[in-house]
């Protein structure tokens, strides 16, 4: 990421089956395929919830080093959308 500049991000999440590795994320970050993943298990016998909530998190930190600046994340035009 560049400090500073708009970035486009799109994300697709696909459902596995129940209780099957067969889930899908992909990743594009500015329209380059980042992360591409199609053996993800998101639900399964006991977690059974399936899409039901997004939360976004974004925290600064890592093991080293010392802020030098005011970090401030802008978002514009988020959309979320499923089927039943």
């Amino acid at each position: 990421m560049t400090a500073g500049t708009w970035h486009h991000w799109e994300v697709l999440f696909d459902l596995s089956d129940l209780g099957q590795q067969n889930g899908v994320f992909k990743f594009w970050m500015d329209g380059i395929l980042i992360m591409n993943y199609s053996t993800v298990w998101y639900i399964g016998p006991s977690d059974t919830q399936k899409f039901w909530n997004y939360k976004w998190n974004p925290t600064w930190g890592g093991t080293a080093g010392t802020r030098t600046r005011d970090d401030y994340i802008m978002v514009d035009h988020v959309y979320l959308s499923g089927l039943p």
